[in-house]
């Protein structure tokens, strides 16, 4: 029974780590040339609202939708650029 909860937990980790690799993939390939390589650009982002509503703007805004391929990119990419602004 630990073994078994102790690759669970195993697992999960390894995808958070690949959830947020990905994120930094599509930040720095999508995102960093208009945002800058440290988010610094993020003038009129209030990364504080809730994510869900952030990733409904990136989905349904012109210039950001034709950037990211899924909502699930979405939010990796917005979990990378909060992750640069602490």
């Amino acid at each position: 029974m630990k073994k078994t909860a102790l690759i669970l937990v195993a697992m999960m980790l390894l995808s958070v780590t690949a959830f947020a690799s990905d994120g930094q993939a599509t930040y720095d390939a999508k995102c960093k040339m208009c945002h800058g390589p440290d988010g610094a650009k993020v003038a009129k982002a209030d990364l504080s609202k809730p994510e869900a509503d952030l990733v409904k703007y990136v989905m349904s805004d012109a210039k950001h939708k034709t950037k990211v391929k899924d909502e699930a990119t979405a939010k990796a990419a917005i979990a990378y650029m909060k992750s640069l602004k602490k």
